[in-house]
């Protein structure tokens, strides 16, 4: 009897330990996500000039970088509105692979 409530107490412990986890990770994700919108809605971007010269337009709008420092010539939303509204054809992009998951 005593056995199998340690072992319930054992496993109840490791379940608490788990949501714990979860738990922290979340609020982790949370506070990122909000350093995030925090920096969107903030007037001034910085990008690291080794972040431009990895764009093969070196690019300076901001709208043109992700949050971690990428450009989005290989975001195909992206890549249509800069032919489209840009002027770039279809022909630069070549050698420059589309993102996984994108069209």
């Amino acid at each position: 009897m005593k056995d199998e409530h340690d072992k319930k107490e054992a496993a109840a412990r490791k379940e608490a330990a788990r949501i714990k986890d979860d738990i922290s990770k979340a609020r982790a994700a949370l506070a990122e996500k909000e350093a995030e919108i925090r920096h969107l809605n903030s007037e001034v971007r910085v990008i690291k000039q080794s972040s431009i010269a990895k764009c093969r337009f070196y690019i300076l709008v901001p709208e043109h970088w992700r949050m971690d420092g990428t450009c989005k010539c290989d975001d195909a939303e992206h890549r249509a509105m800069m032919i489209k509204s840009w002027g770039y054809k279809k022909k630069d992009f070549d050698g420059i692979p589309l993102r996984k998951g994108e069209s």
